[in-house]
């Protein structure tokens, strides 16, 4: 009877031993393996700047077009020393001249196009005519209007030259030889002791990311 209890027991034991065996490999023999993934992104700067000017913002931005700051003569090289300055207002006359330089800059970190729109506001008809780069002589900048967006590169610049000039005489001109003489001239000038005629000019500028 002692032997079979003590079979039984070491039967018992044997079994537990076992489980514990088992146990204890499945702990510290099996192979384990962890991984952890990781993604992010940056949203890419949108920056375009008009003559020195950001214009990529959250609203409408007006910017300064200096196109009468600097008065030339006639030849648009040598400076105007026969026309008075004035601390307020850019002045004007027969046989003043002058250009400027319009930039666009994409500071973006994307491909860009943009669109121009120009309006000359010339109620008072002042003979004045403008050039678009190396173009012809003309009484308005529809020439700088885009029907189609030109492309901007990241980094790339655009720049837009535009002269502009009041004949001595009409015969300097190439849009007024006939509707420009001293009579016309001199009414212009006789109007402005009360109220100056005034010419304007407006560029309107708008640039897209391309896709």
């Amino acid at each position: 009877m002692k032997n079979n209890r003590l079979a039984k027991f070491l039967i018992i034991l044997l079994a537990l031993t076992m489980v514990v065996i088992i146990l204890v490999a499945g702990t510290y023999a099996k192979y384990t393996s962890t991984a952890t993934g990781t993604a992010s992104a940056k949203v890419a700067k949108w920056s375009i700047e008009l003559a020195g000017t950001e214009i990529a913002t959250a609203t409408p931005q007006t910017v300064t077009i200096d196109l009468f700051e600097t008065i030339l003569d006639s030849d648009l090289t040598s400076a105007e020393q026969n026309v008075a300055a004035n601390a307020t207002d850019h002045l004007i006359a027969p046989g003043t001249s002058g250009q400027f330089s319009l930039t666009i800059e994409n500071k973006s970190e994307v491909d860009a196009e943009y669109t121009l729109d120009a309006t000359v506001t010339n109620d008072d008809d002042i003979p004045i005519e403008f050039k678009v780069n190396d173009g012809a002589w003309v009484t308005s900048l529809d020439g700088l209007d885009t029907s189609s967006a030109t492309g901007l590169n990241m980094g790339a610049t655009d720049t837009i030259t535009i002269q502009w000039r009041w004949a001595f005489t009409g015969a300097g001109s190439t849009n007024y030889q006939t509707n420009q003489t001293n009579t016309t001239d001199t009414a212009l000038g006789i109007a402005a002791r009360t109220a100056r005629p005034e010419v304007s000019v407006e560029i309107a500028v708008v640039a897209s990311q391309v896709d």
